[in-house]
C-alpha cells in the first residue's frame, strides 16, 4: 500500500493509518472489529476509506502499465503529473521524426 498523508490527530485517520499497515485482509478486518468494538459508525467509516484507498492504488498500478505503450499516434514515455482526476503522461508522436517533418508510410 502506498504512503498516504493522514492527520493522526483525528481518530478515524489514526485508525485508518494503522489498518493500512496490515497486509492481510482478514487480519485487518479482525483488527478493526477489535478496535472499534460496538462503534459500528467508526468501523464503517474506516472500512469505506480503506476501500477507497485500495481502489486508488489499483488505478495507479493500471496507469503505470501505459508507460511504453502505443496510444494512437503517441508512445507513452512517462508520467508527468497526478491529481484527483487521474494522471498526465508525456507522449511522443511516432509518426513525426525529430526535425518535425512527417514520416511517409508507403
Amino acid at each position: 500500500m502506498s504512503q498516504m498523508l493522514i492527520n493522526t490527530e483525528n481518530p478515524v485517520s489514526a485508525l485508518l493509518n494503522q489498518a493500512l499497515e496490515i497486509d492481510d485482509p482478514e487480519q485487518r478486518q479482525e483488527y478493526l472489529k477489535q478496535v472499534c468494538g460496538e462503534n459500528r459508525e467508526l468501523f464503517e467509516e474506516v472500512e469505506s476509506l480503506l476501500h477507497f484507498a485500495f481502489i486508488l492504488d489499483e488505478y495507479k498500478e493500471e496507469d503505470l502499465l501505459l508507460i511504453g505503450q502505443q496510444v494512437g499516434k503517441f508512445k507513452v514515455e512517462k508520467e508527468i503529473g497526478r491529481g484527483g482526476m487521474g494522471a498526465v503522461y508525456l507522449g511522443k508522436r511516432s509518426d513525426i521524426d525529430c526535425s518535425g517533418s512527417k514520416e511517409q508510410n508507403n
